[in-house]
């Protein structure tokens, strides 16, 4: 296969690519995704389960009002996956 041929599959497939969040009526339980605005992130809080930037909201309080865990079940979490960066 020529560098030629190469580079034309490479490009149908990424022009052919759509990240399936992104794909109109991709299903149930599927993340619809929507863009991070200035409303947004000044309204952070409103979205506890988006973490929308590094400290949580604009006033950097870094705390989540989500309850799914609590002190009775925090030692039942478990690692699922690491990633080691070089």
């Amino acid at each position: 296969m020529t560098l030629h041929n190469r580079l034309a599959a490479v490009l149908a497939i990424l022009t052919l690519a759509t990240p399936v969040g992104a794909q109109p009526g991709a299903g149930e339980g599927v993340p619809v995704f929507s863009p991070v605005t200035w409303e947004r992130l000044a309204s952070a809080a409103d979205e506890p389960q988006n973490w929308l930037m590094y400290n949580g909201t604009l006033d950097s309080k870094r705390f989540s009002s989500l309850d799914q865990i609590d002190r009775g079940n925090v030692d039942d979490l478990e690692l699922k996956w690491a990633r080691h960066t070089p």
